[in-house]
């Protein structure tokens, strides 16, 4: 791939990344709060959030409510499905981040001699499979701090 097709598709994997991620990151928060919501109804910030109308009505509507009690229910599955999304999108946004960054320092016609014309040079696709820590470690952490906080919420 050379120059302009690896900066055209570094910038729709940021782009793509950015969508992904804010999109499942503001669903599970959604998720985590109708959550809260129904496990602790006093609380007022969480009942606001549940009236119609706003901004996020559309989206708090289509989030999961997660149970704790049932592990492998359908809303359990979906709500970690939009989890796991939020750092494929941040793979995503990193993989395109790298693709550029090799795209400009690789930029320009090399090897251009008196006997032929420049050949450029072509740039590698790196992949988001490759990144173990945002894929695999980053969510088995995060969803470990997440639960002991839970844990610690409903306690009190």
């Amino acid at each position: 791939m050379n120059h302009r097709q690896a900066l055209r598709e570094a910038r729709i994997r940021q782009a793509l990344g950015i969508g992904l991620a804010v999109v499942s990151l503001t669903s599970t928060l959604l998720s985590l709060l109708k959550l809260l919501a129904q496990q602790q109804p006093a609380l007022p910030w969480a009942r606001h959030l549940a009236e119609p109308g706003g901004l996020l009505q559309g989206l708090w509507v289509l989030a999961p409510t997660p149970d704790p009690q049932h592990w492998l229910s359908g809303p359990n599955l979906a709500f970690l499905a939009l989890y796991w999304a939020f750092f494929v999108g941040l793979a995503f946004f990193a993989s395109g981040r790298q693709l550029g960054e090799k795209a400009a320092t690789r930029h320009g016609p090399v090897g251009a001699t008196a006997e032929g014309p420049a050949v450029e040079p072509s740039i590698s696709r790196p992949s988001i499979l490759s990144q173990v820590h945002q894929l695999y470690v980053a969510p088995i952490l995060t969803s470990l701090i997440a639960g002991l906080l839970l844990k610690w919420i409903f306690e009190f």
